[in-house]
């Protein structure tokens, strides 16, 4: 995974589900870095909140979540 030094608020990552570091994905939460990956399938998680934004047409643009992930 990237230092976490060349990372800033505002940033967005993309990473693998295998590289997956728990320490440093909360260490990038605090830095306010975004990121995305798939969860792993034994992940323990809770949504907190879930927004879906569409187009004009009624589909879908896109969907946010925010997880609580760890000991649920």
């Amino acid at each position: 995974m990237l230092r976490l030094s060349v990372l800033n608020k505002g940033d967005i990552i993309v990473m693998d589900r295998a590289y997956i570091d728990y320490e440093k994905l909360e260490a990038l939460t605090q830095r306010e870095v975004m990121y995305v990956t798939r969860m792993k399938k034994s992940l323990k998680y809770k949504i907190i909140e879930d927004r879906i934004y569409q187009t004009t047409e009624g589909l879908m643009e896109v969907r946010i979540q925010i997880l609580l992930w760890g000991k649920c």
